[in-house]
């Protein structure tokens, strides 16, 4: 289109397919949001655009445009970012913020989403914790989730596979699932 500056793609869309938004990104949109989350509003999309802004900046200077935003702040705010995302998407699927569980979950989808697949030692490292005493407080805000949670909600923000003889998603399974969802997002 021979526009000075390459503008930021945002899709909103009803559409939940993966192929479609795959397409989607592939044509050269940079995030995609789906309509039918529960707290979908149009103001959610400007609060979203807003909460990025720093990162667009950012993406501005390193293309060579004077914004003066350090590489720190852009960092602090990706991880921020990618904070919000993981906790919304959690809530999604009604995993409390009072369970130890979803804290260690979060972590866990970050350290994933980071590359590295030890993420039950790491977060037992940093409280002092065991690896099995980590990983049983992610299973249990799982399973209260999956116990309490609307299943329509669970459906329509869990599409991964479901341990058959459990009825829940292992950690395993969780987290790479949303680990995978969220960075393809970005």
């Amino acid at each position: 289109m021979g526009l000075p500056k390459r503008p930021y793609i945002l899709v909103t869309t009803n559409n939940i397919s993966r192929f479609t938004h795959e397409q989607v990104r592939r044509l050269g949109a940079d995030f995609i949001m789906t309509k039918c989350q529960k707290d979908y509003t149009a103001g959610s999309v400007v609060d979203f655009l807003r909460s990025i802004q720093g990162l667009l900046h950012s993406q501005a200077q390193s293309a060579g445009l004077p914004l003066g935003i350090s590489a720190a702040a852009s960092a602090r705010e990706m991880s921020r970012r990618i904070e919000k995302r993981i906790n919304r998407e959690l809530d999604f699927v009604c995993i409390s913020p009072k369970l130890l569980g979803r804290k260690y979950l979060r972590e866990a989808i970050e350290i994933v989403m980071a590359g590295s697949s030890d993420f039950s030692t790491k977060i037992a490292v940093k409280y002092k914790k065991s690896d099995e005493s980590v990983i049983r407080a992610m299973q249990n805000a799982i399973n209260v989730a999956w116990r309490t949670a609307d299943i329509d909600d669970l459906f329509n923000h869990y599409t991964a596979h479901i341990n058959s003889s459990k009825g829940t998603p292992t950690v395993t399974e969780f987290v790479y699932y949303y680990a995978e969802k969220i960075k393809n997002d970005l």
